[in-house]
């Protein structure tokens, strides 16, 4: 019916709208959700190995499959939202032993079911905007399981013919339970889209969704409410909102292109799954596109009047309207379940972290609201001058090692004395918790106000190895997020400048940088939901480093890269500094934001200024 190839175009066309969107294959007897797509990394297990180990787990163990090790990300050029896929496995003979042996009602000793412990820790994890599952044909186990867990809506393909929907009719009948839960039917492949056979499409369209509303009416009757929970469940079920308010059947014809492709999706097919993806997600994009004047007299003038200063992310004195370009990344970077940013020299991370600390306000329009509710905080980086340097860490390495401390525990004190130094923590000053804190104040009173001296390294040492002063910062961390919950605020602490702080002979480096990702990994462990980390961190280092549940960054990391329409928007930003230029530009083809103009529109708008001819090709003179 092409079900597969349905939800890889609509997963697709929903992550190019910036939503986040987890695809789930629980076709498992005839998995091939993942083999559509490049994922990126591709996961070690996948959800039939999840599943297995939950269901035969002895009574005590953890289960060593974690949900992070079971997706892959899809990277989709310019895309503004994010794709990951969870396959139902890889293809063996011990595959098929656990499918044979899986049970979805498997109930395991917490009372929770595989899918309901699934998607919550997907929900924990990830965060997605939405979840896509890729079900099998039919009701049976693994085909009901997905209707009656997983969804909230149920999109049946059939092929329009007499058998297909009398097969529709049981399963609506089996499905009566599925009143309040939104059912739409997608017809492919048609071989006929004429008015004859397009006509065949509505009759049976028209008999399945009076179908859904005899047995909604049906169920309403017979389910005991009173009349006003009945009137207001009959307002609810009604066929329109059930289908959404369709006008028409959704209709995919059969398509050579895609019976024939070998990668999905196609790009050039697209638009027959766009109302597919309506169905999911109504925001669809409607920029207005602009006719670009074809040529102009005065262009030598205007190019004559630009002006391309020199730029450095470093440099606090910068106009950083000029500097910074908010790439297809950005949108990424500010989900809260990002953590590790990740990226070559000179890709933009050092301008990140000065742009949320240094340029709040142009951070927060860049945003959208969605820095409204966030406090960011300097963890470590320039932006703070009182910060241990090379030398300092180098001793503090050693120290650690005599005293059997911790990397770990030295991030958490870290923290705890920055959030003191930015007045987000303050000791009590009464009650058990004043004589609790007593011995943290006495080291803190101790330090000098101003830049970093030794008596801040020694404090650090203190608090990474003695074990008393551990677990009061682990208190006291507690404290910092209750408050950030209380006041309804996010706490991130960005961390930059790793690479240049940390040296890397004697594996200070390597060790310090383990230390600060397991600190990062009990703070989630803990639960401590209004503390979050933004670490910049170059590719190269993070590739070297090697150390226990590295993949539980998985998904919630991104690699910053810049792909041409962001180099294309840089270069119409600094252009339209010429206000001659900016005038033509707003005359013939006006953009309203460059960060949120597509490709073909600031191209229109540069055409202006360079022509719509332009060469391309090795030579070095063109």
């Amino acid at each position: 019916m092409g079900r597969t190839t349905a939800l890889t175009h609509v997963a697709w066309i929903l992550a190019q709208r910036g939503r986040k969107v987890v695809a789930v294959d629980l076709d498992l007897e005839a998995p091939g959700l993942s083999t559509a797509f490049h994922l990126q990394p591709k996961p070690r297990y996948g959800i039939v190995d999840y599943f297995y180990e939950r269901s035969y787990l002895p009574e005590g163990l953890e289960p060593s499959i974690s949900v992070a090790e079971i997706f892959g990300e899809v990277r989709i050029p310019n895309a503004t939202g994010r794709l990951f896929v969870v396959p139902a496995g890889f293809l063996s003979l011990d595959y098929i032993t656990k499918v044979d042996d899986l049970r979805a009602t498997t109930i395991i000793d917490s009372g929770e079911s595989l899918w309901s412990i699934f998607s919550q820790e997907i929900q924990e994890h990830l965060k997605p905007d939405i979840l896509l599952v890729d079900s099998r044909t039919g009701i049976n186990q693994w085909g009901a399981f997905s209707l009656l867990q997983a969804a909230d809506e149920v999109i049946v393909f059939l092929f329009p013919n007499e058998q297909n929907q009398q097969g529709i009719d049981s399963l609506l009948q089996s499905l009566q339970v599925l009143k309040n839960i939104s059912i739409n039917f997608v017809f492919t492949p048609v071989p006929d889209i004429t008015d004859s056979g397009m006509a065949k499409v509505r009759k049976i369209w028209k008999s399945l969704s009076a179908n859904i509303k005899s047995i909604h009416e049906h169920s309403d009757e017979n389910d005991g409410s009173n009349e006003d929970e009945t009137n207001e469940t009959e307002t609810d079920t009604d066929t329109s909102d059930s289908q959404s308010d369709i006008s028409e059947p959704l209709v995919v014809p059969y398509l050579p292109p895609i019976a024939l492709a070998e990668n999905y999706p196609v790009p050039a097919l697209v638009d027959y799954y766009t109302k597919i993806a309506n169905l999911i997600d109504e925001e669809a994009d409607d920029l207005k596109r602009k006719t670009v004047l074809s040529s102009m007299d005065s262009r030598w003038e205007i190019i004559e009047s630009l002006q391309f200063p020199e730029v450095n992310a470093a440099d606090q004195n910068q106009n950083l309207s000029l500097l910074f370009q908010r790439t297809t990344d950005f949108s990424r970077f500010l989900d809260d379940t990002t953590c590790l940013i990740r990226g070559r020299k000179g890709t933009g991370k050092t301008a990140l972290y000065w742009l949320l600390l240094k340029h709040e306000p142009v951070a927060k329009k860049l945003a959208s609201g969605r820095l409204d509710s966030k406090r960011c905080f300097s963890a470590h980086g320039r932006f703070c001058e009182s910060r241990p340097s090379r030398d300092e860490f180098r001793v503090i390495h050693r120290e650690l090692q005599k005293k059997d401390g911790s990397w770990e525990a030295f991030w958490r004190g870290y923290l705890f004395l920055r959030s003191y130094h930015e007045q987000y923590f303050s000791v009590p000053h009464k009650g058990k918790d004043k004589e609790k804190f007593s011995d943290l104040k006495q080291i803190i009173d101790a330090l000098p106000p101003n830049r970093w001296q030794s008596e801040h390294t020694q404090a650090l040492i203190q608090l990474s190895t003695e074990s008393s002063l551990q677990l009061k910062v682990k208190d006291a961390i507690d404290i910092i997020d209750e408050k950030a919950k209380n006041s309804s605020q996010i706490i991130w602490f960005l961390y930059d400048d790793l690479d240049e702080d940390f040296p890397e002979e004697g594996e200070v480096r390597h060790k310090a940088l383990t230390g600060l990702f397991q600190f990062v990994q009990s703070c989630d462990a803990r639960r401590l939901t209004a503390i979050r980390f933004k670490i910049f961190l170059r590719e190269d280092i993070w590739n070297r480093l090697n150390f226990d549940n590295k993949s539980h960054f998985n998904g919630r990391d991104i690699f910053l890269q810049w792909t041409r329409i962001d180099f294309l928007r840089l270069a119409l930003r600094q252009a339209i500094q010429s206000e001659k230029f900016k005038n033509l530009v707003d005359r013939f083809s006006p953009i309203e934001s460059i960060d949120q103009a597509n490709e073909e529109t600031v191209e229109r708008a540069l055409e202006l200024l360079w022509g719509s001819r332009r060469r391309s090709g090795n030579n070095p003179s063109c």
